[in-house]
């Protein structure tokens, strides 16, 4: 085998590097794009988790605010049978003292 000259060594060499450089940068690459990939994961996590806690929220408030209508219209219901017993009770009144309306 004979022997390489200095130019074709240094070729070699340089080849060498080259590749050598080549793969160091793919698996840096790699890396990175796995840990971009994995960040990426964590924040699709963090919101869907955040998504559910909204949902959760949300079904609260409308459960609440059933409750405070079915409350209001209990009070509208109530309100409404005092002013009728109020109507009565002027109309009695007005009958037994012989006046008028107090409206």
């Amino acid at each position: 085998m004979p022997a390489l000259s200095i130019g074709e060594a240094t070729s070699v060499l340089s080849a060498a590097v080259v590749i050598v450089t080549f793969f160091i940068g793919r698996v840096s690459v790699s890396k990175t794009s796995s840990a971009k990939e994995q960040r990426t994961e964590d924040k699709l996590d963090s919101l869907c988790g955040d998504t559910s806690e909204i949902k959760d929220g949300v079904k609260e408030i409308n459960r609440k605010l059933d409750d405070h209508g079915e409350r209001l219209t209990k009070v509208e219901q109530q309100v409404i049978t005092l002013f009728n017993r109020l109507d009565r009770v002027e109309k009695s009144y007005d009958l037994h003292h012989g006046i008028g309306g107090s409206d």
